[in-house]
């Protein structure tokens, strides 16, 4: 579980859009999103197949998250993020909501052990390096923590991955989610945000030069 980095090829992006295919596992990864929210939808192979939350990296320097399991199919949390561009003291939390819309065979946390040493070492066969969780559902948090999910697929099974996040607290995570997903599925929320882009870019006239020059 973190070991699972792939190659891929087939990328493509439009607006409202992104995918690619995940060489090591044959998994075709596509994305969409809302405002505050997202939605990914992976293609699977036949047989066992895995979605994992990993909160110990981020797009920023900052450590720390906290992960607790709503349900089977949801858990919610916080990630730090920050300390960026020597601004150490710049630290914020991102709140999230996670949903699968496939119920999971198994589920489960790992987190990062701290090293320990003596007798301590002895009876712990994890510290220092990654535990699995299996059983105990409820909070967990550290620098180094993350979730997955396990199921079951069929060759060419969809599951799709909802997430709402917010910068003010869960309950607003899960409000955002629940207002801007709201019976929706992947092919929805792509053509909403395709449309939106259409509309919002209509609005501006672009006078002179090739073709060429006015595609992005």
């Amino acid at each position: 579980y973190k070991e699972y980095g792939s190659k891929y090829k087939d990328e493509q992006a439009s607006p409202g859009y992104y995918s690619n295919y995940l060489t090591k596992y044959n998994v075709k990864t596509e994305v969409s999103a809302t405002p505050r929210t997202s939605i990914a939808r992976f293609t699977f192979p036949k047989g066992k197949s895995h979605i994992l939350l990993n909160l110990g990296e981020g797009l920023t320097n900052e450590s720390g998250a906290m992960l607790r399991r709503v349900s089977d199919c949801e858990v919610e949390g916080m990630k730090l993020l920050g300390t960026f561009c020597y601004n150490p003291q710049a630290v914020f939390p991102i709140y999230f909501v996670m949903r699968v819309k496939k119920t999971p065979v198994t589920t489960g946390y790992w987190k990062k052990q701290r090293p320990m040493t003596g007798v301590e070492a002895e009876w712990d066969p994890d510290q220092g390096k990654y535990k699995l969780y299996t059983r105990y559902g409820k909070e967990i948090a550290g620098d180094d923590v993350g979730t997955y999910f396990s199921f079951d697929t069929e060759e060419g099974e969809q599951v799709e991955v909802q997430m709402g996040v917010s910068f003010v607290s869960i309950e607003n995570a899960r409000l955002n989610l629940d207002r801007e997903q709201e019976g929706r599925n992947f092919e929805q929320i792509h053509a909403e945000a395709r449309a939106k882009w259409n509309d919002d870019l209509s609005r501006i006239t672009v006078e002179g030069g090739t073709d060429a020059q006015k595609t992005v």
